[in-house]
């Protein structure tokens, strides 16, 4: 191999392999500097003068500008390092330019040198070689903004995302502030260990098991994990996925975690709801987001005669409804499902036997964390006495029922250069004034009931007028009639040049929506009385594989039997114990357990002495229930004669 080196410096030197073709065969072309500052000279070889758009007759009056983009410092620091290169190096210092093409583009450059001594061993020239790498830094800066875009993709998924590396050391950090659970700023968690961060032993190893395990399975593993900072606790659902190189070595792992705090408490208030559920007389029906029964409670199976078993993954509609069942009203029960939006209304179902029965019901959604409905809640009443007797008084309710009809609107509109007030005949049907009334502001005003609902009008219609502020209200009108009715009034603004021209809205009778609003008040309140007034307490009762025991739920009764109230109980379960007569203390632990090992029903007569001295005999009877890790029990306690 020396030989041939050898051979290929003689041949350059008598001219049987030229110049041109040396510098034909470089990459992209060279260049030659002269180091002498006071006869400082460079001369551009022709492959480089093509790539940059000049010829070499013209580049030296333009490598100035060509070069202006230059750090200055970084040209003599590149200069000064190829300068201290030793003479038989064989890695050339390298540093990528930018030069600035005839057209006005920019072509980067990696630029190659090496020192050229003359006969006293002092460097006087560097040799440059050229490699074009334009298309190269291009498509690395598309590379980095698809990765800052992806990173931004990322963090856009969840409500908190981390960045963790092979240490487990969060490096890089993000939360969304549209999580009401976030409590912190980023730098809290930036460069700690996911050990210093708030996890449980419990959670940080299943992130270290996860982020193992997803070195080895392409897919991304799911958690859930709970965070406690600064005395607040979060509730998250979590994906741990690796990001590997090339050789399948981990480089970092991404967490991404949303926040499902709200869900774990409605789960806890479903498990309630169910409770008392199963205590009421209204009918309950729980179903999933296709419209399919997953629980109904008692008085439900009671009034139909369908027990859950039979109707469990059925749609309602396909039993309970009939000839008489209104297509209108089954048409909108199955829209708002479709549509997800509550709704309620009035009409015939059937029981098991065919039997007719008039319901008032209303329909919620439940949404999970993530927006998504997750299943729906039916609260029924049996009205059909209500309705029977409805129908007696038709004839001589029928024109108050026609001037309350349900969703009339009617529209409005003011001019306030002419001070002149427009309304459509439903707007004065609502007003129950005759179809040729002319209505004018101050009357309009006089309309609305004294007071607040007055008031509010008159600052709403003030601020629409000089501030351009819409307004929706829902307040009380007094016909013309003398009839109260609650109306929402709603007003938009028309403004030009800075000025108020018209305003304009509708009016819309909603007094039957307040009625029935109300109704569900009532029912709501019934449901609290029904657990608070009756006599001894609703209690739920878990005893766990390690012994031990919570009392999550129990009704204000509690405190009429033992002077504690309830709060102080669930907080300190063992207070239901030591009240217990010290006689009669291993008895009912003994019931207990035998309920716990046979799940049988627990019935217990048992003396205690209440906070106040006084005692008193209770009679408990609850029923057991299995769950993952021990037994819970829905009873009750009751007072009896010693």
């Amino acid at each position: 191999m020396k030989s041939l080196r050898n051979e290929l410096k003689e041949r350059i030197r008598s001219n049987e392999i030229s110049f041109d073709q040396i510098e034909e065969l470089c990459s992209d072309g060279f260049w030659y500097l002269d180091l002498d500052q006071s006869n400082s000279k460079v001369w551009f070889g022709e492959k480089l003068c093509e790539k940059l758009g000049y010829n070499t007759s013209e580049i030296l009056s333009v490598v100035a500008s060509m070069m202006k983009e230059f750090d200055v410092d970084e040209i003599h620091k590149f200069i000064e390092m190829v300068k201290l290169q030793p003479a038989n190096s064989k890695d050339q210092v390298s540093h990528v330019f930018k030069f600035k093409h005839k057209d006005g583009s920019s072509v980067w450059i990696r630029c190659k040198g090496f020192v050229v001594k003359n006969k006293n061993g002092k460097p006087d020239r560097i040799l440059i070689a050229q490699t074009d790498v334009t298309n190269e830094r291009e498509a690395q800066s598309e590379l980095d903004f698809a990765s800052k875009k992806y990173r931004e993709l990322l963090f856009g998924l969840g409500d908190l995302v981390f960045v963790v590396d092979r240490s487990f050391v969060i490096k890089e950090y993000h939360e969304n502030r549209n999580n009401e659970f976030l409590f912190t700023a980023p730098t809290l968690f930036l460069n700690k260990h996911l050990g210093d961060i708030g996890l449980s032993d419990n959670d940080l190893r299943q992130f270290i098991t996860a982020i193992s395990d997803s070195k080895i399975e392409p897919q991304s593993a799911n958690l859930e994990f709970s965070l406690t900072v600064n005395g607040k606790k979060g509730f998250y659902l979590a994906s741990v996925s690796a990001i590997n190189n090339q050789d399948g070595q981990l480089l970092e792992s991404i967490i991404i975690a949303n926040n499902i705090t709200e869900k774990r408490v409605a789960e806890v208030r479903l498990q309630e709801l169910a409770l008392v559920g199963s205590k009421t007389t209204d009918l309950t029906v729980v179903t999933d987001s296709s419209a399919h029964i997953t629980w109904v409670n008692k008085a439900f199976e009671d009034h139909t005669g369908y027990k859950l078993e039979e109707i469990m993954g059925k749609n309602p509609s396909s039993f309970l409804h009939g000839p008489q069942s209104d297509p209108a009203v089954v048409e909108r029960v199955n829209r708002a499902v479709l549509d997800r939006v509550p709704m309620q209304d009035t009409m015939i179902n059937y029981t098991k036997s065919g039997k007719e029965y008039w319901v008032d019901f209303r329909i919620d959604p439940v949404f999970d964390e993530v927006g998504m409905c997750s299943h729906f809640i039916s609260v029924e009443r049996d009205v059909t006495l209500r309705k029977k007797a409805e129908e007696e008084l038709a004839a001589t309710r029928a024109l108050l029922l026609e001037t309350n009809r349900v969703g009339k609107v009617g529209g409005w509109s003011y001019n306030v250069a002419t001070n002149t007030v427009y309304w459509t005949d439903v707007t004065r049907e609502i007003h129950e004034v005759p179809t040729d009334y002319e209505p004018s502001v101050e009357k309009v005003i006089e309309f609305y009931k004294d007071g607040e609902s007055r008031e509010k009008y008159f600052e709403a219609g003030m601020n629409a007028i000089q501030h351009g502020i819409p307004y929706e209200l829902e307040l009380q009108i007094v016909t013309a009639k003398g009839k109260e009715l609650w109306i929402k009034a709603i007003g938009k603004v028309e403004f030009q040049d800075g000025v108020c021209k018209r305003l304009f809205g509708t009016f819309q009778d909603i007094d039957s929506f307040k009625q029935v609003e109300k109704e569900l008040k009532d029912a709501c309140l019934l449901l609290e009385n029904l657990t608070t007034h009756i006599p001894g307490c609703l209690y739920q009762y878990n005893l766990f594989n390690d012994g031990s025991f919570s009392l999550p739920y129990i009704t204000e009764g509690i405190f009429s039997l033992t002077g504690y109230k309830p709060e102080q109980v669930t907080k300190n379960p063992a207070l239901i114990f030591e009240v217990i007569h010290p006689d009669d203390v291993k008895r009912v632990q003994d019931a207990i357990e035998q309920s716990f090992m046979t799940l049988e029903k627990w019935e217990c007569d048992y003396k205690i002495v209440a906070k106040n001295g006084i005692e008193k005999r209770l009679k408990g009877i609850s029923r057991p229930e299995k769950i993952e890790n021990g037994v819970t029990w829905y009873g009750f306690l009751q007072e009896i004669n010693l």
